[in-house]
């Protein structure tokens, strides 16, 4: 005889993204390792993703932003809109937490600095959007 709540519906379970801090800080209260949750997560993600260098993660060549590449180059309006388009190929490829809305970036040439700011939904989180900012400049 089988059981009747074996096949009731079941309830949607709300899905929280967690992932470790970068520098490990522990919770002071419980002494594990901290967490960043859900649209923290996802940002972290995100700016450690676009940070990366192509070919700098041993077993995907490929992944990574390979933004620091771009400082160099000269910033018109056809070289920002290829840049939105890597990113948010990037973005697409290697964070499916993240749904990306826009992307908007500004070049100076003088200083060989690029302002990037990326509006994002999480996929968890219905009818809100997120922001991150990056400014990536020329160290040397």
């Amino acid at each position: 005889m089988a059981r009747s709540d074996k096949f009731t519906l079941t309830q949607k379970k709300y899905t929280i993204y967690s992932d470790f801090l970068m520098n490990f800080d522990k919770n002071p209260f419980t002494g594990y390792l901290a967490v960043a949750t859900n649209e923290e997560a996802v940002k972290n993600s995100i700016r450690q993703l676009l940070l990366t260098n192509k070919g700098e993660r041993f077993y995907d060549a490929r992944k990574g932003g390979g933004i620091r590449d771009l400082l160099f180059e000269l910033f018109d309006p056809l070289s920002m809109e290829a840049i939105k388009l890597d990113l948010r190929e990037t973005i697409q490829a290697y964070e499916p937490r993240a749904i990306v809305h826009d992307i908007e970036v500004v070049g100076d040439i003088n200083s060989n600095e690029l302002s990037i700011k990326i509006i994002f939904g999480v996929q968890n989180i219905q009818n809100e959007s997120f922001e991150l900012d990056l400014h990536i400049e020329r160290v040397r």
